[in-house]
């Protein structure tokens, strides 16, 4: 299954959704995370992609982290990392 799921996947394409989340939709930003990961774009990809086809890959944990609204008031928010 995960052969199959490793060749339909288009990571190129999930990349660029990431690279633009990062951007202006997360909460926590390492201010280099997109540069380290576009270094060597092809190669990071291609780890991915090996990790998901002889299924070890693992999203990393999530952590719970306050996100602050108006008037004093905070709001949970989730943390995620690049694996």
């Amino acid at each position: 299954m995960s052969e199959d799921l490793a060749r339909l996947l288009d990571l190129k394409v999930a990349w660029k959704r990431i690279k633009d989340d990062m951007r202006s939709r997360v909460f926590i930003r390492h201010p280099y995370a997109i540069q380290v990961v576009e270094f060597d774009l092809d190669g990071w990809l291609e780890a991915r992609r090996a990790a998901i086809k002889n299924d070890s890959y693992a999203p990393a944990s999530m952590f719970v982290c306050d996100v602050p609204k108006g008037k004093g008031l905070v709001r949970p928010g989730s943390h995620l990392s690049l694996q």
